[in-house]
């Protein structure tokens, strides 16, 4: 199946196009290990795992809760926590591991059903070459892992963002160059960031 398909063919926002270019970053760059927090149904994740599947090289971890409580921690609007609390988390969870089987990526990635804050303490310094932080679009969950993950990014690494455009999202990512990061691509709805310092 095309990477097309397989992302037409998940739950979940991230677009073909963006999908395609987080894969050719992932071997562009030659990641070693790629972390995706915010997994939800793995649109974006398992483009990113394909990529270390085709290289054959590499592992893709998804770090997600799954939980209602946990997607609607704060700052939110109003309908996007009305949303969160209707979710089918282990309907969604489910799609997810399922891809993972149906694309042949079990030697590439896993996930790790818990909050970013708690898998963060899991990772050493300077061990990811790929962060997509696409979980709570709030001041408080953007900053939050800014602080816990940036370190652990590789001087010269990548630090994804996606909905920079939100509301609720746009003064916590304004603090990304406070962390090291200088901006190399804008799409608009989402940037690329990479670690020079």
């Amino acid at each position: 199946m095309s990477l097309q398909g397989v992302v037409e063919s998940l739950h979940g926002w991230c677009t073909v196009e963006k999908a395609e270019r987080l894969y050719q970053l992932i071997k562009e760059s030659d990641s070693k290990l790629t972390v995706e927090l915010g997994v939800f149904a793995g649109r974006s994740f398992i483009p990113m795992a394909i990529a270390h599947r085709d290289k054959q090289s590499g592992f893709a971890i998804g770090v997600d809760a799954w939980k209602a409580g946990v997607c609607i921690e704060g700052t939110n609007a109003e309908a996007n926590n009305q949303y969160w609390k209707n979710v089918n988390y282990k309907e969604v969870y489910q799609s997810c591991i399922n891809a993972i089987d149906q694309y042949d990526l079990k030697d590439y990635c896993d996930t790790l059903r818990m909050r970013s804050s708690q898998a963060g303490i899991l990772f050493a310094d300077n061990i990811i070459d790929v962060l997509h932080q696409d979980s709570n679009h709030n001041i408080e969950t953007i900053i939050a892992e800014l602080k816990l993950w940036s370190p652990k990014v590789k001087k010269g690494g990548y630090w994804i963002i996606d909905d920079c455009d939100w509301v609720e999202a746009v003064d916590g990512y304004k603090k990304i160059p406070d962390y090291g990061f200088q901006l190399v691509e804008d799409h608009i709805h989402w940037q690329i960031w990479r670690k020079i310092k």
